[in-house]
């Protein structure tokens, strides 16, 4: 993931609705129209009507955010970060190494 992918799971975690571009991992990580919104990249203008669509109908940008901070809580939670670590950390160390992680991921 870059480092933009992990703002965006800070900002779902803070139940916040996020407006992104269909290129990288974020258009992976949101459902279109249900915690943000995934707008076409290269087109400001499509870019600042989804922003303002938001800005618009607070309801509607609460009930994204509000998905949004579920999912996050049920995908990227830190408790859950920690057991993966410890899941790919204890394959490591296993007798299967390295191979081993590929089988746990």
């Amino acid at each position: 993931r870059t480092r933009y992918a992990a703002t965006g799971e800070k900002a779902m975690l803070a139940g916040v609705p996020s407006v992104v571009t269909d290129v990288g991992g974020m258009t992976s990580m949101l459902k279109h129209a249900e915690e943000g919104l995934v707008v076409p990249s290269g087109d400001p203008a499509v870019l600042a009507a989804a922003i303002a669509e938001l800005f618009d109908d607070p309801l509607r940008a609460r009930q994204m955010g509000m998905a949004a901070r579920a999912r996050a809580l049920a995908t990227y939670s830190p408790a859950r970060v920690v057991k993966q670590l410890l899941v790919a950390y204890e394959a490591v160390m296993s007798d299967d190494g390295v191979e081993g992680l590929a089988n746990t991921l």
